[in-house]
């Protein structure tokens, strides 16, 4: 099931504090949803809901739905993507790489930890020092197993 993130603008205007404090309090006294809720560019109430689908168009039914219920207002924008487009295109970094240690990378390549870091120190295999201990992208190990699988 993918996570999809939903942007809802709602048809109150220049919403006050109190409402904006007591459509949040309400959202999570509801359970499920957890919608941030806030002002948007243009003056009006909005959420923004991040939940687990089947597909985007139940995720926007449901997401509208319970937003609407919740701030007994309106609908008057959506915007819906994967989780992973919308943390990109809010400049979080999505692609963050598995790491691994030196016995982990031993153990994937069926070698001792010894062997791995003389592969490392030959520039083998890629690998970067975080403190005194050798840390390796597993992503790079597995391709390396692949490439090296009998000549160990």
């Amino acid at each position: 099931m993918k996570h999809f993130s939903i942007y809802i603008e709602l048809d109150i205007h220049n919403p006050t504090r109190e409402k904006i404090e007591e459509v949040r309090t309400y959202a999570e006294q509801s359970g499920g949803l957890h919608p941030a809720i806030g002002t948007s560019r243009l003056g009006y109430l909005d959420a923004t809901v991040t939940l687990p689908a089947d597909s985007i168009q139940l995720a926007v039914i449901m997401a509208v739905s319970t937003v609407q219920s919740i701030a007994g207002a309106t609908a008057i924008r959506v915007d819906s993507m994967t989780e992973s487009e919308f943390l990109a295109r809010n400049g979080f970094d999505v692609d963050e790489p598995e790491l691994i240690g030196a016995v982990d990378a031993a153990i994937i390549l069926g070698v001792s930890r010894q062997r791995v870091q003389q592969l490392a120190e030959e520039n083998r295999l890629p690998a970067s020092k975080v403190g005194k201990s050798l840390v390796f992208v597993r992503e790079d190990v597995d391709r390396y197993k692949a490439r090296t699988s009998t000549s160990l």
